[in-house]
């Protein structure tokens, strides 16, 4: 009996961009991030897939997708899935639009 497997790439299209936060699907679980393009300054929006194992930082501790906030500037790595879609690995607010939050908060 014949086995078939997919073979995935094992190039992986990986980037990071500095932004804000203007959008957070709490049900799906993926936020929106504003920037500008080095290249020519304009502002550009990217939506990012935030799965659990995501890395999330804020104010220099660990944190939970639920202590995201729209209006944080934040740092977002993330990978390009072979469908286009951007998943985020990790992201590193630097400055957060509430600073008396709990950053642990669940």
């Amino acid at each position: 009996m014949p086995l078939f497997a997919q073979v995935k790439s094992a190039e992986i299209n990986t980037g990071f961009i500095e932004g804000d936060i203007i959008d957070i699907d709490w049900v799906g679980k993926d936020i929106t991030v504003e920037y500008k393009e080095e290249s020519d300054y304009v502002e550009s929006q990217e939506n990012f897939l935030v799965p659990p194992e995501a890395h999330i930082f804020k104010k220099g501790k660990p944190a939970s997708f639920s202590a995201l906030e729209i209006g944080d500037h934040a740092v977002v790595q993330y990978y390009i899935d072979s469908s286009g879609s951007k998943t985020l690995t990790g992201i590193t607010v630097s400055k957060s639009i509430n600073q008396n939050d709990n950053p642990a908060q669940e």
